[in-house]
């Protein structure tokens, strides 16, 4: 199977701040599993007893939706800071999920 490369910009304060709560240190599972239920949920679980939680939202946006659409497991992610990539990462679960991004 072919994984596609997607490159997250993140250099504005915001962005830098959201790097810090969710990538640069796992979210606790309090803050992650009461977002979801069922199949989701145990799906979750395990990729939190795998990897742990991190995660990246998006916002709405033309070439934002477009990117998540088209962003599968597997997949690998880099991240772009001031100017250099900061990390490297891949894709292991993907949700819709607006009440944990707003959340997070």
């Amino acid at each position: 199977m072919n994984s596609n490369l997607y490159v997250i910009t993140a250099s504005n304060p915001s962005a830098k701040q959201h790097i810090d709560a969710t990538i640069e240190h796992p979210i606790p599972p309090g803050k992650v599993e009461p977002y979801f239920i069922g199949d989701e949920l145990d799906q979750v679980k395990k990729v939190g007893i795998s990897h742990g939680y991190y995660a990246w939202g998006a916002t709405p946006g033309p070439i934002n939706i477009s990117n998540w659409q088209s962003m599968h497991v597997g997949d690998h992610v880099l991240i772009y800071q001031d100017k250099m990539y900061t990390y490297c990462t891949a894709v292991v679960f993907k949700q819709k999920n607006r009440d944990f991004a707003l959340a997070n």
